[in-house]
């Protein structure tokens, strides 16, 4: 309804519940697009201006994957979005899942710029190499106390 509203595109990959009922409210700017391919679904998120996720996860590793791709995330500001997200750093956090509060998060997003080097960095948290490294030492710490 916020990008009905607004006029702004919006470009919604997946399904689940509510896919129909949206899909029969959408105006010509949004585009449902389902599930789709990972190869799809990466370069809509290298291409597109911003990621917008209304939704409320523990995690939510989207919003990581993201920042992988250099991309100011957009989020409801509970869960791990609150985590993940360094307002005005790397995203936008909005207060309410309300298309009054949403539009108001897409207005702030449109005044302000981002680094893509930051929000880039900001995914590196949640790499591969990272949570390696930050589980070994872990082990080691708790292999060093049950041996002594």
């Amino acid at each position: 309804d916020a990008f009905n509203k607004s006029g702004r595109r919006l470009l919604l990959i997946g399904d689940g519940p509510e896919r129909r009922r949206l899909a029969q409210r959408a105006l010509p700017n949004v585009r449902l697009l389902g599930t789709q391919p990972e190869g799809i679904v990466l370069q809509a998120m290298q291409q597109c201006k911003a990621f917008v996720f209304a939704g409320e996860e523990d995690f939510g590793m989207v919003l990581a994957e993201a920042q992988a791709c250099e991309k100011c995330v957009i989020a409801y500001g509970r869960g791990g979005a609150a985590e993940i997200e360094d307002p005005g750093v790397t995203g936008i956090l909005f207060e309410e899942q309300s298309v009054d509060s949403l539009l108001d998060g897409l207005d702030r997003f449109a005044r302000m710029s981002f680094d893509k080097v930051a929000i880039r960095t900001s995914a590196l948290r949640f790499g591969r190499r990272r949570f390696m490294a930050e589980f070994l030492d872990f082990v080691n710490k708790v292999t060093a106390v049950l041996s002594d």
